[in-house]
């Protein structure tokens, strides 16, 4: 009975997720006027280039055809859900069917997998947001309290996701669960301004930056590196370089306003130094010397000028590092 209740969900998930969007398209050209200015719109086309992408990933893997299909549902999907600016009512839709078909997957699928597809599904779409936001706005003016405020929450953030993947077996769950949270509360105080929990959120945002935008990308990010990063001590090293090195290269950054960099004057050369030293310090228990390297790669990654976020750069670089790793 149960197994052939869980067949038919092989088909009703993927007709829901279908449902989903093409309700959305319908809103987005409503929006506007006429239809042919959305005809090759990207919030049309990357849902079902995640689809795609993750079809070929998981059907590599060698993932049966029906699992997959309800993973690159759920990567769709959860594309759709990454464009809060542009659905925010229709966000609550989406995150109620990632959240129903991740509960009813859990039973017969790893949730490695489940976290696979929707990283691909929402890094796609973030990055795609960001990438809009930075040729819009260009330089944007970074109010120095407010940011260490923002970077001294990210350092609290990551020491508890930390802690969770350090004391359970199922930390894939958490983490699942904890980044539809994320992307829930975004939304409840994107839409529901008037109230203390929305105010003090908006106050901390960068000025002319899309709200949530940022908080969002280091959630992607972060999914990337948990779960494609295979190896549990580099994956912690990684995770780590990516929660902590980073807003402390910030925070030195802003606080001893040193020499730029030559080749990015929006980075100093305090800040860039503190992120190479501090990977090292937080690498070397868990990989020995190879935190040397990884770091001053990580490093420079993340001080470049890029139009792409730096949490989507170092979590990609950070897995390309894990394949050679293994070489």
């Amino acid at each position: 009975m149960v197994y052939s209740y869980w067949s038919g969900l092989y088909y009703i998930i993927p007709a829901i997720a279908l449902i989903i969007y093409i309700s959305y398209l319908a809103q987005r050209v409503r929006q506007k006027r006429g239809m042919k200015k959305r005809i090759g719109n990207a919030h049309m086309a990357i849902p079902i280039i995640s689809a795609i992408i993750t079809i070929a990933y998981f059907s590599y893997l060698g993932v049966g055809g029906n699992l997959t299909i309800i993973l690159a549902s759920i990567s769709m999907v959860s594309s759709f859900l990454a464009t809060y600016y542009y659905g925010l009512k229709r966000l609550f839709a989406s995150l109620a069917f990632v959240a129903a078909a991740a509960v009813l997957t859990s039973y017969y699928l790893p949730y490695a997998y489940i976290l696979q597809s929707f990283a691909i599904g929402i890094v796609l779409m973030l990055s795609y947001e960001k990438y809009i936001a930075n040729r819009k706005s260009g330089r944007v003016k970074v109010v120095a309290e407010t940011e260490k405020v923002r970077d001294a929450i990210q350092i609290a953030i990551g020491f508890a996701v930390l802690a969770l993947i350090l004391v359970s077996d199922i930390y894939y769950i958490y983490i699942f669960w904890l980044s539809l949270l994320a992307f829930s509360v975004i939304a409840f105080t994107a839409i529901f301004k008037d109230n203390s929990v929305s105010r003090e959120l908006h106050k901390i945002e960068k000025p002319g930056r899309e709200y949530g935008l940022g908080a969002l990308l280091l959630v992607a990010g972060s999914i990337l590196i948990i779960s494609f990063v295979g190896d549990f001590r580099l994956k912690l090293f990684l995770l780590s370089v990516l929660l902590f090195a980073d807003p402390i290269a910030t925070i030195v950054g802003l606080t001893l306003d040193g020499p730029k960099l030559f080749y990015n004057r929006d980075k100093s050369v305090y800040g860039t130094l503190s992120f190479f030293l501090s990977g090292i310090v937080i690498g070397t228990p868990l990989v020995g010397l190879y935190s040397i390297p990884i770091s001053a790669v990580l490093s420079l990654v993340e001080s470049l000028k890029s139009l792409v976020d730096d949490n989507i750069e170092i979590a990609l670089i950070s897995i390309i590092i894990y394949l050679l790793y293994y070489l």
